[in-house]
Formats: structure tokens, sequence, C-alpha cells
């Protein structure tokens, strides 16, 4: 697993070594919510020693989600053991799949980017092959006329093709 972020907890706990699946954190990748009253005592509970130098003594776990699929875990951690109520486990799985949704559209949006930016280099690439066939008619339209070499035509003569642009 990848920590993708973190606030409050001290270096030395987040160096303690690789978090694996934790039994709150596979069950919430399944789409479950964890509340962990004790985490020095839960049997599924990793690094309890350092937990609780780290004075963690209860942890909330919500799955992230971003259209319908989960994409991480968000937990939570208290100094005092308790139980959670019920506005906070909706509070803590709003916030889970707002960050969801945020995590979402950042992807979408460095997708997009590298769409346009690989586009850009095509049409870079076809305008600096095609210079030379390229016009601008008196309504301000582009027009790119491309040589069609399936076309017999007497020699010297070339058939074209047409391809208008509204700017």
């Amino acid at each position: 697993l990848q920590r993708g972020g973190s606030y409050g907890l001290s270096e030395k706990n987040l160096k303690k070594g690789p978090v694996y699946a934790e039994k709150s954190i596979a069950e919430a990748l399944k789409g479950n919510i964890v509340a962990i009253h004790d985490a020095s005592t839960d049997e599924g509970v990793q690094y309890k020693n350092e937990k609780k130098a780290e004075g963690i003594m209860s942890i909330l776990c919500v799955p992230i989600k971003a259209m319908n699929e989960i994409i991480g875990v968000l937990r939570l951690y208290s100094g005092v053991p308790r139980v959670f109520t019920e506005d906070e486990i909706k509070l803590a799985t709003a916030i889970a799949n707002q960050g969801g949704l945020a995590i979402h559209n950042a992807s979408l949006y460095l997708m997009l980017k590298e769409d346009i930016k690989d586009l850009r280099d095509c049409l870079l690439y076809t305008s600096d092959a095609a210079d030379d066939l390229l016009c601008v008619d008196l309504g301000g339209r582009r027009i790119i006329k491309k040589k069609n070499t399936h076309t017999q035509r007497r020699p010297n003569t070339h058939a074209c093709h047409q391809q208008i642009y509204n700017n």
C-alpha cells in the first residue's frame, strides 16, 4: 500500500515500515467501514507498539470512492479509546467521497492535459508537413488541401480533397 498523504503523524511513525493490508484497510477496500475502539488490543492492527507510542487509541477506516469505485482508504485516529458516533462516521464518509471525487477530477485533468499536449504535437507535425497545402478563404476559413493519389488523372494534374474548418 502507498500512503497518499497524512496530517498530524510524526516522521517516526510515517517511517515505521511498510503497511500491509491490515484487517481494517482490507475491509475498507471491500467497501466496509471499520471502527476500532482500542488499537492496542485489536488483532487486525499492525504496529501496535508504534501506534501506542504515537498516542493512537482508536481508528476509523472508511473507503474512498470515485465514480462508485473504491480507490483508497481514509483512516482517522483518536488519542483516546472511543466509539465513533453515527454522525462522525457519516461525516468521515462524506469527506472520503469528496476526496475521491477530487482525486478523480484531478486524474481526469491530468489525462486531458496530456491529451492536449499529444494533440498539439500531432497538429504541429501535421502543420509542418502540410504548410504548402494550407489556404484561407475570403470568409477566414482554413482550407486544407490533400492530394488524392487514388484518382486517375492526366499527368501534371491533381485531385484535391478539401476540409473546411470554421474558426
